[in-house]
């Protein structure tokens, strides 16, 4: 846990690849075959070519799902997609209160 409070805090240096790097070993050696960066900021410290098993970035396949869902309705519906008014999100509630 250390090692993503250091990556959230903004440190990305060495020790702290060296300790995210330790934390995907010890999966691997646990039988891990794929390793989901759950927290998107571990990528910053986090060498994809340290690893000996595939690392997904979760942001990138969460864009690319919107991507393939965008297109299928747009398959479907055709491109007159018309935005959402009045969308709030609860973040966007905290800013304005």
């Amino acid at each position: 846990m250390a090692a993503f409070r250091a990556v959230k805090a903004g440190d990305t240096g060495a020790t702290t690849e060296d300790c995210l790097t330790d934390v995907a070993s010890h999966l691997v050696s646990r039988g891990a075959d794929v390793l989901i960066a759950g927290c998107t900021e571990a990528l910053l410290a986090l060498s994809a070519d340290r690893v000996t098993i595939p690392v997904i970035d979760p942001a990138q396949a969460l864009a690319e799902k919107i991507v393939a869902i965008a297109a299928m309705e747009e398959k479907q519906h055709g491109p007159d997609v018309r935005p959402v008014k009045n969308v709030r999100t609860p973040s966007m509630d905290r800013e304005h209160a």
